[in-house]
């Protein structure tokens, strides 16, 4: 799990995040933790909007992820 939360906190820019939004650190904190969650569930599947997705999809699609990825998520929240 820790190598996971690392490499998802690098590839979104989480301490660049946390510097522009000092504000929001607990929001950001709880989206990291619950991609980290996900992407080592035990599981073969994890139910995501109403499907079983499997895990290595859901690891891997949470890896991708950027920091512009994580700002348009916050934006569409905050309208």
């Amino acid at each position: 799990m820790r190598w996971v939360r690392e490499e998802i906190r690098e590839n979104i820019d989480y301490e660049g995040l946390v510097w522009d939004f000092p504000c929001d650190s607990d929001i950001f904190d709880g989206y990291v933790e619950l991609m980290v969650e996900a992407a080592c569930c035990s599981k073969e599947t994890v139910h995501i909007c109403g499907q079983d997705i499997p895990t290595a999809a859901v690891r891997s699609r949470f890896l991708k992820l950027e920091r512009g990825h994580i700002l348009y998520v916050q934006d569409l929240l905050l309208q």
